[in-house]
């Protein structure tokens, strides 16, 4: 996929120390991954990395906004993110297995993609109950569920 080349981050020849990077997420960002549930999305991404010989400290920092569909009226509910995530990538001729917190490349990895590990983190901000607050859904899509939810109830009656 060319249009993810600018989240390939090519460590090889980097020195060692912090090295700063940006991005602007958007909409177009969750297009490429189908189901993501994100309807639009303004976020801010930085990330330090910080170089130490064959290991690298990813501290990415997130600010923005995602719009999501209500669970319960299905309305736009805009989510706030503002999270840190760090992220630690080490060089191992081994062929260890990565973790959450650990993803470990080869001595022939020259680039790193982050493009799945901000996707990640950016999902995982998101909370398992995605509703509105009290009294703020749609009005004319909650009357629609309590008369749904009335009529259920006189059917289990009969």
């Amino acid at each position: 996929m060319k249009a993810l080349s600018e989240y390939r981050i090519a460590f090889r020849g980097l020195s060692d120390g912090n090295h700063d990077y940006h991005w602007e997420i958007s909409k177009s960002f969750f297009e490429n991954i189908p189901d993501s549930g994100i309807r639009d999305a303004m976020v801010s991404v930085d990330l330090v990395l910080v170089k130490s010989g064959r290991l690298f400290e990813l501290n990415f920092v997130f600010k923005g906004s995602l719009t999501l569909a209500c669970d319960r009226c299905l309305d736009d509910l805009i989510l706030v993110i503002n999270q840190v995530n760090p992220l630690i990538v080490r060089e191992s001729e081994k062929g260890e297995e990565s973790s959450d917190d650990i993803l470990f490349v080869t001595p022939s990895d020259y680039e790193l993609d982050v493009y799945q590990s901000i996707y990640d983190f950016i999902m995982l901000s998101i909370p398992m109950r995605r509703v509105h607050e009290e009294g703020q859904c749609n009005a004319e899509m909650m009357e629609r569920f309590q008369d749904i939810q009335i009529d259920e109830a006189d059917d289990e009656l009969k």
